[in-house]
């Protein structure tokens, strides 16, 4: 399991192609919004989908 700590605004990279923006956070509704940017090999942005699973959890992937 991965924890985040960070404010709306900052972001965290995770190994050399992954960076998750923090964008909003409701504390009260104990929700967040962020934005996931994952690098191709090639140095572009790649797209992405997402999947929610059951327990509030997303999956993102990337599109081929």
């Amino acid at each position: 399991m991965l924890v985040l700590t960070r404010r709306p605004g900052e972001a965290i990279q995770i190994g050399d192609n992954i960076e998750i923006l923090i964008v909003d956070v409701d504390g009260l509704d104990l929700e967040t919004r962020c934005a996931i940017s994952i690098i191709g090999a090639d140095g572009d942005d790649l797209r992405v989908q997402h999947a929610n699973k059951s327990g509030g959890v997303t999956v993102i992937h990337p599109i081929d």
